[in-house]
């Protein structure tokens, strides 16, 4: 009997070693490639990795992709393995799956499952009437999440895929849901998949603020989680939303919406009235999960439970309302304030007891070696400098659905004490006031960043700001994302000591003074 049992156990084992070596990714030659594909003659389609070509392999359809050339690392042939080869080990029914790859100079392609329906995005964004139901679109959802919560919880190491867009999940005859282009991220070029790179890792409308903002959070899987927040509006909404310019971005309108019992009016018109909670439910889902802190974000897994009815979706706290009443300071002082500059070195007329202290004609002077950094934005307005200072007390921003429209600084001496607010940066009214508080000197600014674009007037100006403390981030301030604009930085992270820039009627742009620690400075 015991004789048989081995027997048993050795031909489950030699099943399971046939079936491994079968489903393992195999190497293809250029000519194999070639031949599969008729020498490339039907193109699919094309994306940021390379061009997509319909072929048959196994009496299977199979989609062939090649990649390009200039957005692959150098000296990759053992990672590209390696990194190919654990995609192939990979199953799940929600991922596309791959048969094999090809690898030589002069063609590096991957060999994937055919996908009979296409990609998401040919039915969202389609002009005619949508040729799909609503339960099947919630059905593509609940599949994608199921898909993006296996990379993320079940594989190890943990696979992100930065790129989550309708246009990578992909749907087979049935209109059943399969991620595309997951774990390719590793094999790009360094400068192509750094994230300041706005525009090469990931799409701009889907990317999570942390993939153009390094210096705000260390990237892990949640920025998946905010793409995947923001395709679910498109698959709520459809194509109501996608001729929005950067100011109105699509979730401030969901949340507005909301708040005035519209929420029907961003929906698409195939919605029916009996499936319309639902709607509203996925509506609610997608704000928690485009949270502009990482941490805020549900996981996955916990996405799916959501979208399944199983967990109710908490209702994400308004990141667009202004902020308390604001503090006033009656002191104001000039640009200039009494500032005198000498190569690098400003000397401040402050009472305070810093052991770089000096008197000079009465007066007590602080000296503070800095360089300046930046600033960002456009050339419009007037320039402006407000030298530096010890400590920042506190920042008033006024902004609108487009731009900053001005700043003031309340600045402090090494005690904590107020010598006076900034001249106000900008002349706009806006719509909105906030109004941060730095608990100086237990929190001191340490660097900005944000987004530029054009503003109404056909100028480059500030649209977006976020403020970088030793103990938090505050923000952003002024528009929430940018669709289309060039984010920046403040860069290593120091002390920030002071601002300068430029402003008219808004807050065209902006720089820092950062405390150098070069005593040569």
């Amino acid at each position: 009997m015991a004789y048989q049992k081995d027997t048993e156990n050795s031909e489950t084992i030699e099943s399971f070693i046939h079936r491994w070596e079968r489903e393992k990714p195999k190497i293809f030659s250029p000519e194999q490639l070639q031949d599969f594909t008729s020498n490339f003659s039907k193109k699919l389609g094309y994306g940021s990795f390379g061009d997509v070509f319909q072929g048959i392999y196994n009496e299977k359809q199979v989609a062939v992709k090649v990649l390009k050339q200039e957005v692959l690392a150098d000296n990759i042939k053992d990672q590209f393995i390696a990194e190919v080869s654990t995609l192939g080990k990979i199953h799940h029914r929600n991922l596309v799956k791959l048969y094999g790859f090809c690898f030589q100079l002069n063609m590096k392609a991957l060999v994937y499952e055919f996908m009979e329906k296409g990609s998401l995005d040919n039915i969202l964004f389609d002009d005619g009437k949508p040729s799909i139901k609503w339960e099947t679109l919630c059905n593509i959802a609940i599949g994608t999440a199921k898909g993006l919560s296996y990379l993320h919880e079940d594989c190890q190491p943990s696979i992100i895929h930065y790129d989550i867009k309708p246009s990578n999940v992909l749907l087979d005859s049935n209109f059943f849901p399969k991620i595309g282009d997951f774990g390719l991220a590793k094999l790009l070029k360094m400068d192509r998949t750094h994230v300041t790179m706005f525009e090469s890792r990931g799409t701009p409308y889907y990317c999570a603020p942390e993939l153009s903002l390094p210096y705000l959070t260390k990237i892990n899987h949640k920025c998946d989680v905010y793409s995947f927040g923001m395709m679910l509006f498109d698959i709520v909404s459809m194509s109501k939303h996608q001729s929005q310019e950067a100011e109105d971005w699509f979730p401030r309108t969901v949340w507005d919406k909301y708040e005035k019992g519209k929420l029907e009016e961003v929906m698409t018109d195939c919605i029916e009235e009996k499936d319309k909670d639902m709607a509203k439910r996925i509506l609610m889902i997608a704000l928690n999960c485009v949270e502009f802190f990482a941490s805020n974000r549900p996981s996955m897994s916990d996405v799916v439970r959501l979208l399944e009815g199983t967990k109710d979706p908490p209702l994400p706290p308004n990141r667009f309302l202004s902020s308390p009443p604001q503090a006033t300071s009656s002191i104001v002082v000039p640009n200039n304030r009494n500032l005198e500059r000498e190569s690098g070195v400003v000397d401040k007329m402050i009472n305070s007891h810093d052991e770089k202290e000096k008197e000079r004609d009465g007066d007590i002077i602080v000296e503070i070696r800095y360089k300046s950094i930046g600033p960002w934005g456009g050339s419009g307005g007037s320039e402006w400098d407000d030298g530096v200072f010890p400590g920042i007390l506190q920042i008033e921003i006024v902004s609108a659905r487009r731009e900053i429209c001005s700043i003031e600084i309340e600045y402090c001496g090494n005690d904590g004490t107020s010598v006076g607010w900034s001249n106000k940066h900008g002349h706009n009214p806006g719509q909105q006031t906030d109004n941060i508080v730095f608990d100086y000197p237990s929190e001191y600014l340490m660097g900005i960043t944000g987004f530029m674009h054009v503003s109404r007037n056909s100028n480059i100006a500030v649209r977006s700001l976020s403020f970088i403390t030793n103990k938090k981030i505050h923000g952003p301030y002024g528009v929430n994302l940018i669709v289309k604009g060039d984010p920046f930085t403040s860069g290593k992270l120091g002390k920030v000591v002071g601002f300068h820039g430029r402003s008219g009627a808004w807050l065209d742009a902006i720089g820092v003074h950062m405390e150098a620690d070069d005593p040569n400075i």
